[in-house]
């Protein structure tokens, strides 16, 4: 028979035991049930081998797919992959979350994770980063009814083939490599990386920043006229601090075909010769079609020419201005009414009083390759004049 005292002593054994369990669940220990937690956010899981009806976690029990996992998680969240290699995958578009609060896709600590498939993203506040991937496409590109368009997207350290934004805004694109890519056959396939508009909304407030797409080639010119990156629309479209090189026809290509552009910004920008697969020239760095308004071009290099109007036309420019870039005179350049020049310094001559010419001298770059070894910051051969002119900018 237990007393008063000894049933308030079991009561308190009872009392510490629930304790001890539930301070085991908060620090994920076996019996927990919900996701484990760093520094304050939710940490979810997903692996080859996993189950979509999961709740991700634990890594006993991950989601298999970036989607399921995206579908689960809550705002915040950080969303950890196992080694392996995935396929296709489509994150969120059902019903948009509401917080701002982005939910990060990285690899788990040490895993080497690899997607064979594209990635679709049509949910909103995600962060997919470090990890090797095919193809990324941002956005309403297949024009699914119902889906809502993507906001506040980044794609940070990543190493694929191609990326594409279609309709979607507020995205990022920061550090890591997009190519080889090989279009009309070769070893690679894809296409061109694209900033596009498949529905009604502009692509904007698009940032393309420290990356390097190279190797983005066409193996039937007639068949596939291919460029390094394409961009058919945007309203503040910025690409900065990115490498070019070991692509066909151009660097860039911009052409409002899918939508208007404006608002678009290129700094310090290294862009190399296009060359075909013999590795011979074959087109220029920026290739500029039906665009002659809203335009800046500042403190770029280029080690080819620039060909500000290839839509055969004779257009006024308007707010299109190129400012400390380095380069080969741009086709027809000072014959162009309406852009602005201001201290460029060009291989082949000077379209304003503050232009400087090097009269046919070699750029003056480190490395001038076309190649992976390119190395454009400028020598001691720059002209003390453009550097003078450069310094007052």
């Amino acid at each position: 028979m237990i007393g008063p005292r000894g049933a308030l002593s079991m009561i308190g054994v009872a009392l510490l035991a629930v304790v001890a369990v539930l301070a085991l669940a908060g620090h994920g220990g076996a019996g927990a049930r919900g996701p484990s937690a760093r520094h304050g956010r939710a940490i979810l899981h997903v692996a080859p081998g996993g189950h979509d009806g999961a709740a991700c976690g634990r890594p006993a029990s991950p989601c298999a797919s970036l989607g399921g996992a995206f579908a689960v998680a809550p705002p915040g969240a950080e969303v950890e992959l196992s080694s392996g290699v995935y396929g296709e995958q489509r994150i969120g578009g059902e019903a948009p979350k509401r917080s701002p609060r982005a939910i990060t896709f990285r690899p788990a600590p040490g895993a080497k994770v690899r997607f064979a498939g594209t990635i679709f993203v049509f949910g909103s506040h995600i962060v997919i980063e470090h990890m090797a991937v095919q193809d990324v496409t941002i956005g309403n590109y297949d024009q699914t009814p119902g889906r809502p368009n993507p906001t506040d997207v980044r794609l940070l350290d990543l190493a694929g083939r191609n990326f594409q934004i279609d309709s979607a805004t507020h995205v990022t694109v920061r550090g890591g490599t997009w190519g080889p890519a090989s279009a009309c056959g070769g070893p690679y396939g894809g296409t061109n990386n694209s900033i596009r508009e498949p529905t009604s909304v502009v692509p904007s407030a698009i940032l393309i920043d420290s990356v390097t797409i190279r190797d983005v080639q066409s193996y039937n010119l007639v068949g596939c006229h291919i460029e390094g990156l394409a961009i058919f629309a945007g309203r503040g479209v910025t690409v900065e601090n990115s490498r070019f090189y070991g692509n066909s026809v151009y660097d860039v290509f911009v052409q409002p075909n899918s939508g208007p552009i404006s608002g678009l910004l290129f700094r310090n920008d290294w862009m190399a010769m296009p060359i075909g697969l013999n590795g011979v020239e074959n087109g220029t760095v920026i290739g500029f079609a039906g665009l002659s308004s809203n335009v800046r071009l500042i403190g770029n290099r280029f080690n080819y020419v620039i060909s500000l109007n290839d839509a055969g036309l004779n257009p006024v420019y308007s707010n299109f201005r190129l400012q400390g870039n380095v380069g080969v005179l741009p086709y027809a350049g000072c014959t162009l009414r309406g852009i602005t020049w201001v201290a460029n310094l060009w291989r082949n001559g000077a379209c304003s009083s503050s232009d400087v010419s090097l009269h046919g001298r070699p750029l003056p770059y480190r490395n001038g390759s076309n190649g992976p070894s390119l190395d454009y910051r400028l020598t001691g051969a720059t002209p003390v004049r453009w550097r003078r002119l450069r310094a007052r900018l």
